[in-house]
């Protein structure tokens, strides 16, 4: 509903929301409004091989990038069926 959280200053209170955020919403949402890393580090643990040292050691970036691959890989598998 509020996806930008603008007026939160308060890092305890944008933790604390933070913290309530579904981790199945979709990756268009989330990644232009959670920027804490402790959100990414939970999504990227459901990912196999999810290395923030691999990827600008971010989560966030991990993540996206991940998820970026994988996407690529099931277009280009699709793309391969005659």
């Amino acid at each position: 509903m509020y996806p930008s959280l603008e007026g939160v200053d308060d890092k305890d209170v944008l933790k604390s929301i933070t913290k309530l955020i579904k981790l199945d919403l979709p990756i268009t949402t989330t990644a232009r409004n959670v920027d804490l890393e402790f959100y990414w580090e939970k999504k990227c643990k459901k990912i196999t091989n999810c290395k923030k040292e691999d990827h600008g050691n971010s989560y966030k970036q991990a993540f996206i990038e991940r998820r970026i691959q994988t996407l690529l890989e099931n277009h280009k598998d699709e793309a391969s069926i005659p």
